[in-house]
């Protein structure tokens, strides 16, 4: 009797890669013609069912979403290590991409690579543009107040060094009331001191490497600038240190260091219960006035308000990447403060709690005056215990 096929042992991932076939991230026609064929190829047995199980078995934790946004990524990084990187964005219709997958799947040394990868590796996607969300947060609630941030999962380190920097961003089509959001991240945020938290250094040339194979096909002739701007934040920046560490398993965090905590597109590859521990350790670094900024594909949760919905076909909605603020000040429920037109945020929008946190609150400057009476706090330095 044949073994099931992945369609019959996991209908969840099926309907996930089915989704994505029809709504690529980012509307790439690579990405749509790659799950249109791994679909084809997975509903009969062969050796992409036998590799995708395979993978299943070897990671049972990891989610439907997770594995699928993987196996671009993961061919697209053995292409690097050949060299020929670039021709993945010519992969346009599924006739190149059967040619590109027999190619891996029946030669089995290359097969055994490409399942090594799916088991190992985890979707480290930094784009620097993403860290506009955050930035006019911060921007609006602090107005020029020195601040320490903590930049949780940070991948490249992109956001931290880039405000220190003050990178600017690509322009953005801004359909917020009066273009606030262009106003705010035109102005400085006041960077005191900076920790990137991740589980791998993002100045390491493998982590490197397998960080610019993250991209959409579409983005990756733009690799040459993107090492360039790389560089110039490594060699910059002064006020960003980086901590190595797992944020899930890793069991020792200092408590009540930092005003700002960000988790950018993070928490959605995650699973339930592991989004609890990276929420809980994302409170605990904060001081008690402190705000936790949260940008995923996500949605409140209306029968929770402190919670966020980590739906995974939030990612194929048009607006369905969105900023969120939690706070003290908001008894810790999530008041979502913008949504953006996917995950490389040229597009964005007011979010259903917009007013609230930029029209009605005024900055939380004056309140943060008062408390350290003009005075700097203590420059922030982490090591583990």
């Amino acid at each position: 009797m044949p073994a099931p096929s992945t369609l019959e042992i996991d209908r969840n991932f099926v309907d996930t890669l089915s989704d994505q076939a029809k709504n690529p991230p980012g509307n790439d026609p690579v990405l749509g013609s790659l799950y249109t064929v791994v679909l084809d190829m997975a509903s009969n047995e062969g050796p992409m069912a036998e590799t995708l199980r395979s993978v299943k078995r070897r990671r049972p934790d990891i989610t439907n979403t997770h594995l699928v946004n993987l196996l671009p990524r993961t061919i697209q990084y053995m292409r690097l290590k050949e060299h020929d990187l670039l021709n993945v964005a010519t992969f346009t219709t599924p006739e190149h991409w059967e040619a590109e997958l027999s190619r891996v799947l029946y030669d089995e040394p290359t097969r055994q690579t490409w399942e090594n990868l799916l088991v190992n590796k985890s979707t480290t996607t930094t784009v620097y543009q993403r860290s506009a969300g955050p930035y006019a947060l911060i921007a609006y609630l602090y107005d020029g107040v020195p601040v320490s941030i903590a930049d949780l999962g940070c991948g490249g380190n992109y956001t931290l060094r880039g405000m220190e920097l003050r990178e600017s961003f690509k322009a953005i089509t801004d359909e917020t009331p009066n273009q606030i959001v262009t106003r705010l991240i035109s102005q400085r945020v006041n960077l005191r001191r900076g920790l990137g938290i991740d589980k791998e250094n993002p100045d390491d040339r493998e982590v490197r490497d397998w960080r610019l194979a993250c991209r959409y096909p579409e983005e990756l002739r733009e690799i040459p600038e993107i090492v360039r701007f790389e560089e110039r934040l490594r060699e910059g920046s002064r006020r960003v240190q980086f901590l190595q560490a797992d944020l899930v398993s890793f069991d020792w965090l200092p408590r009540r260091i930092v005003d700002v905590v960000i988790l950018s597109t993070i928490l959605y590859q995650l699973k339930p219960e592991e989004q609890v521990i990276l929420l809980t350790r994302a409170k605990s670094l904060l001081k008690p006035d402190g705000i936790l900024a949260v940008q995923d594909f996500a949605a409140k949760d209306p029968q929770s308000p402190t919670t966020l919905r980590f739906d995974e076909t939030w990612s194929g909605l048009k607006f369905g990447y969105r900023t969120f603020l939690s706070c003290r000040e908001t008894d810790w429920t999530c008041q979502e403060a913008l949504q953006w037109m996917g995950g490389r945020c040229n597009v964005v929008r007011a979010g259903e709690d917009f007013d609230e946190i930029f029209i009605k609150t005024p900055p939380y400057s004056k309140a943060l005056r008062k408390h350290s009476n003009g005075k700097e706090h203590a420059p922030l330095i982490i090591a583990a215990a």
